[in-house]
């Protein structure tokens, strides 16, 4: 009997040591479920902020994009009045160029007109022929200035 005692006493503290290892692992189980737990719960918070932040970062992104959008299209629109602006001073400054021209062949022929016309004379006594020299002396500038501008389009 005391061996039979003896076993069931072994048997039973084989059974108290296993339900206290089992217990233990058990409590360990438990106890990490909760860790597990309080982690999701604080990963799960995190991600909701995380996606509040992302929401608020696309809103601001979206107002940057619109203000590049708007911004690039002002200097789109001041580009292209800088060249028109350009291609009108070009057009002006050539325009100058040509009337400068036209005075300096102007000026040359008023002066040649000048110093060839004799004001003491008789209107009267002039014939035909010298209103032909005139013309024929006039075209001869125009030929001569015309060739000069022709020249200088040339060069440039």
């Amino acid at each position: 009997m005391l061996a039979q005692e003896e076993i069931i006493i072994m048997a039973n503290e084989d059974l108290s040591n296993k339900l206290a290892e089992e217990t233990k692992k058990f409590d360990d189980l438990c106890s990490g479920r909760l860790d597990i737990e309080e982690k999701l719960a604080r990963k799960t918070n995190k991600m909701k902020e995380d996606k509040a932040a992302v929401t608020e970062q696309d809103a601001k992104l979206a107002e940057l994009r619109e203000r590049i959008d708007e911004e690039q299209k002002q200097f789109d629109e001041q580009s292209q009045q800088l060249d028109q602006a350009k291609k009108l001073n070009k057009f002006e400054e050539n325009k100058e160029r040509d009337l400068q021209q036209k005075h300096a062949a102007l000026t040359s022929k008023l002066d040649f007109i000048e110093k060839f016309y004799d004001y003491k004379g008789n209107v009267q006594g002039m014939n035909l022929e010298v209103f032909r020299g005139l013309m024929q002396s006039n075209q001869a500038v125009n030929d001569t200035v015309t060739n000069f501008i022709g020249k200088l389009d040339n060069t440039k």
